[in-house]
């Protein structure tokens, strides 16, 4: 009854438009996407109701404060259904890579009853996974860069319902935690979509990576300087296109270049430069050009004269002096999301359920996984040093390669029945747990045989809200 209390308060609050959300400007992510204050908000009518005090107020506080939740790492792409229980104080977050070049979606499907909160928060930028961080957790600076946004729209201020997402292109490659919470005794099952795709077009019409010829970093004139772009093969006189909405800085013939063209992108603070083009089409310095609008045609002018068409396309941060490696700008992972399992393939219970285990189990505090980005070939950056494994995206994620250690991530079940574990998440691979202190353990979906008692799993209880 008392649970039944706080909600009609808290929806009476809610109704009256109580919450209310300030926006900051951010130039990480477009303006639809731009933080706000919903979930601070929602802390003070809580604690302006004398809630934030209780159990449960101070729960859900602590369970929505990225301090005190430390992540390991969701490589891209992934998807994930996750079960938040509406009769107790939940939170999801995530720890993802963001990799400048790429376009980052985050996307939310929840119920529409349930008003929720989708936050980004950028990680400091020297933040490495792996590196001993996790220990230091608390002492980390988390700098929030984004809010969800819902075409369905909500009548309670910012508080998310129905389905919401997250659109962003780092502007440089780090660390990123996302929040997903539920209100106060709401929750159900959530859809969770991680993806990212090349953030440019290609810039030669019919043709992709599999032409390109010379990466960025190759050495040039017996190494007395370094490639800084890509070279792309075509026959002569393809089209050769605009990588976004771009002016037209400069068209005309230039000593190594040969006939060039270079573009500015105030979007995104970048400058592009076309070089040993055969043509030109009808363009001009000043004119603004779409996406995908054709500048002239593929050649081999200037010091490619003799050699093979081909188009060098180059990419410049705000000044023609720093140069980038266009790998990331355009291209795209090879793989599509992961398939979730059928209901066959995993046993006979639902996200929601509580769940019993028929015998010790070893859970693991992340389930593997694998970037579907192809990391790129450059071994040298623009001056030359030879790049490490560090300075590129991470790969992999192992079982056991988490970077915790100790029973607070990896549980060993040792008795039949836990009153108030249930099955929380569900991934490609694996199934999370979730236990009364919140936090989840993960089991292989190829090691359950029967480990999983479907018997004990679906208990009688009140699953009002799911």
């Amino acid at each position: 009854m008392k649970k039944q209390k706080i909600y009609l308060i808290i929806s009476i609050l809610l109704a009256a438009g109580f919450f209310s959300a300030a926006c900051r400007g951010s130039e990480e992510v477009p303006p639809a996407y731009r933080p706000d204050d919903s979930h601070a908000e929602y802390i003070r009518a809580l604690d302006g109701l004398n809630l934030s005090n209780t159990a449960m107020g101070e729960e859900w506080i602590r369970l929505g404060t990225p301090s005190e939740n430390p992540m390991p790492l969701t490589l891209l792409p992934e998807r994930e259904i996750r079960y938040f229980d509406p009769g107790v104080p939940d939170s999801a977050f995530y720890l993802i890579e963001g990799v400048r070049g790429q376009q980052i979606s985050i996307s939310v499907e929840a119920p529409e009853e349930t008003g929720y909160f989708l936050d980004l928060f950028g990680m400091p930028g020297d933040y490495i996974p792996n590196s001993g961080e996790q220990e230091n957790w608390a002492e980390l600076d988390f700098n929030q860069l984004a809010s969800g946004s819902s075409e369905a729209g909500s009548t309670q201020a910012e508080i998310l319902t129905g389905a919401a997402e997250i659109q962003f292109e780092p502007r440089s490659s780090r660390f990123y935690l996302i929040r997903i919470q539920p209100r106060l005794l709401e929750g159900g099952s959530f859809t969770v979509t991680f993806q990212s795709s090349a953030s440019l077009s290609w810039p030669v019409e019919n043709t992709g990576v599999g032409d390109v010829i010379s990466v960025f970093g190759d050495g040039r004139d017996g190494g007395r300087r370094v490639h800084h772009g890509i070279d792309i093969i075509a026959p002569r006189g393809r089209p050769l296109l605009t990588p976004a909405e771009v002016e037209v800085l400069r068209v005309g013939e230039r000593d190594l270049g040969g006939k060039s063209v270079s573009l500015r992108d105030e979007n995104r603070g970048l400058l592009y430069y076309y070089a040993h083009l055969d043509s030109y089409a009808d363009i001009s310095s000043g004119d603004t050009l779409a996406r995908g609008a054709e500048i002239g045609g593929n050649g081999n002018t200037g010091n490619a004269l003799g050699g093979p068409y081909h188009l060098h396309f180059g990419i410049y941060d705000r000044s023609w002096r720093r140069p980038l490696d266009p790998w990331y700008f355009l291209i795209s992972p090879v793989d599509q999301l992961p398939e979730l399992p059928a209901p066959d393939d995993y046993p006979d219970f639902q996200p929601g359920d509580q769940v019993a285990f028929s015998e010790s189990i070893e859970l693991f505090f992340q389930p593997a996984g694998r970037s579907a980005l192809p990391p790129s070939p450059a071994r040298r950056d623009y001056e030359g040093r030879r790049l490490t494994e560090q300075q590129k995206p991470v790969q992999t994620v192992p079982w056991e390669g988490s970077y915790t250690a100790g029973p607070l991530f990896v549980s060993t079940l040792n008795e039949r029945h836990h009153p108030g574990v249930r099955f929380t998440a569900l991934r490609s691979n694996a199934m999370g747990f979730r236990f009364p202190d919140g936090k989840i353990g993960w089991l292989p979906l190829d090691s359950l045989d029967g480990r999983v008692s479907s018997s004990v799993a679906a208990l009688p209880e009140d699953r009002s809200g799911s």
